[in-house]
């Protein structure tokens, strides 16, 4: 069903959801997955596990400047102690791996999000719990294209947990980092927001709490400022999607509510869009029986809302991207099975003027697959990169080429072709 909405709201969080999450956790194996999402979805592909005999998951993927692939997640399976620790697998174009490396500074690591910099290092930003009952702190490992520890930061609330969820460009300098933090006065999580430098020192940190429980899902740069995307609850579990736009240091500018009274939202993944003028965002609705798209502008002002109903037991969108001349927007997520036992990946198009749904596939096996990324194969929704937008080349970089198509042309694109 599309609607073009205006406010939301729902009630207590469903049980098929839950049980997709416990499922997958009884998997041990981290799953690779690229589409060909730039042109059909029925182009050739490829599936590839990695990890050992326990729990291992991945969370973030991305396109390295090189064209091949990065993955961060945790295992239980490959470090030396039998706890869990960060870990990195880095492949080629094809999904061949060409290192993978766990990180272990205490007793239990968990990466959530990646970028990559200008020189080919990496940024892995999630959480840590450094002894068994202590408070969870959130972490922010550097290494480099060959996965070399650079250096790392730790980032405490004191006897009070703190978990990263994700980290972006800052347009002022610096990066955005964006999680959760349990509030001293009521032990309840708020929303967070916490900007470090280029040396990954803090620079300021806000909490935003709109309800009993606030969870920072992801957030965008604006030139002025950021929207940052967050789940809601209060004390009779009833979950909101919140959209709260603040200024360069954090101040915020509005707070906007998406929600129903008779259904809960769940926002999951938020982008900004090439016009610079709108954000998209991913989640699920209905009680999680709807998967949800929906456009807003830089004010939070709803375009368009699009609900899909893909599965009769429940699904979720989870990541979003868009195309590369900005007229659909791609998005992966979950479908629960028929027998409720395991999950399909989920994968829609839809228009990103209207949010008419273009198509929409779940494709799996009898396996549990949750889906925790999209990237694009063979395509680049931005060809030069931007702040929002790191899977593409660097500017100098075209120059480069450019002047060396003009120098040779012929050994130029052999060189390029010899890459593909």
């Amino acid at each position: 069903m599309h609607s073009n909405g205006s406010d939301l709201k729902r009630p207590s969080m469903i049980s098929v959801t839950n049980n997709i999450r416990r499922l997958c956790d009884r998997f041990t194996w981290v799953t690779l997955i690229a589409l060909l999402t730039a042109v059909s979805v029925h182009g050739q592909g490829f599936e590839r596990s990695f990890g050992g005999p326990k729990e291992d998951q991945g969370q973030a993927l991305i396109t390295t400047r090189d064209y091949g692939f990065l993955e961060v997640g945790w295992s239980e399976s490959l470090g030396d102690d039998n706890d869990v620790d960060f870990y990195v697998v880095r492949t080629d174009k094809d999904g061949i791996e060409i290192w993978s490396q766990v990180y272990d500074k205490g007793f239990k690591e968990f990466a959530k999000d990646v970028i990559e910099l200008e020189d080919a290092s990496l940024l892995i930003v999630g959480f840590r719990e450094d002894t068994p009952g202590a408070p969870v702190m959130g972490h922010l490992l550097k290494i480099d294209s060959r996965g070399n520890e650079i250096w790392d930061r730790d980032y405490s609330a004191g006897d009070q947990g703190l978990k990263l969820e994700q980290i972006i460009r800052s347009e002022d300098g610096g990066y955005l980092l964006t999680g959760s933090i349990e509030l001293e006065e009521t032990g309840r999580d708020a929303a967070l927001l916490l900007k470090i430098d280029e040396d990954g020192q803090e620079v300021w940190r806000q909490t935003y709490s709109n309800g009993y429980l606030d969870t920072g899902v992801g957030a965008v740069a604006l030139e002025d400022g950021y929207i940052l995307g967050l789940n809601k609850s209060d004390a009779d579990a009833n979950l909101d999607i919140v959209l709260i736009r603040t200024d360069l240091d954090g101040e915020i500018i509005f707070n906007k509510t998406w929600g129903t009274v008779d259904r809960d939202e769940r926002i999951f993944d938020i982008i900004l869009l090439q016009d610079g003028n709108s954000i998209a965002f991913a989640g699920n609705t209905d009680n999680t029986g709807l998967s949800l798209i929906a456009k807003a502008n830089l004010n939070g002002d709803t375009l368009w809302l699009t609900e899909i109903d893909a599965s009769d037991f429940g699904e979720e969108l989870t990541c979003l991207i868009e195309e590369e001349d900005g007229s659909t927007i791609t998005a992966a997520g979950n479908a629960v099975s028929a027998n409720a036992l395991d999950s399909d990946v989920l994968l829609t198009k839809v228009n990103s003027v209207t949010g008419n749904q273009v198509w929409q596939r779940i494709l799996g096996d009898d396996d549990v697959f949750y889906v925790s990324a999209l990237v694009t194969m063979a395509s680049t929704p931005c060809f030069v990169r931007r702040p929002d937008w790191q899977s593409a080349m660097l500017p100098e970089l075209l120059e480069t080429f450019s002047a060396e198509l003009e120098q040779d042309y012929v050994r130029t694109l052999g060189r390029f072709l010899a890459l593909q």
